[in-house]
């Protein structure tokens, strides 16, 4: 496998990830969820998908190097869901009902505004 193949199958990797990250603290947890559920949840899932792209797809060095696959995944989620996912979320309002709820709004509140 051509190791420009592997470089765009880690970076859709990381911005899936990323932004299933956001979806989760957002949307599944309302903001509860606390650090430590937050790398579990995120280095679960770096593991499970690195798993079955690499493995799938037969990224070049396997198996010793999926160690290093899954890391690297982690880490770059990780960096770009703290720098560039989080901001264009919130540019866009992807959860805004989220944060209407912090200011106390009931679900009933926003289904007259869907009106």
């Amino acid at each position: 496998m051509d190791w420009k193949v592997v470089a765009a199958v880690v970076a859709a990797l990381v911005l899936v990830i990323g932004f299933g990250m956001e979806a989760y603290k957002k949307w599944l947890r309302e903001d509860k969820a606390g650090k430590r559920e937050i790398i579990m949840v995120a280095a679960l899932l770096s593991v499970i998908l690195t798993a079955s792209f690499a493995f799938g797809l037969a990224f070049p060095g396997l198996p010793w190097t999926f160690p290093g696959y899954a890391i690297g995944i982690f880490l770059l989620q990780w960096f770009i869901d703290q720098k560039a996912i989080k901001r264009i979320c919130k540019a866009l309002g992807l959860f805004g009902k989220a944060k209407l709820k912090e200011y106390g709004v009931t679900e009933n509140d926003l289904g007259v505004l869907d009106e």
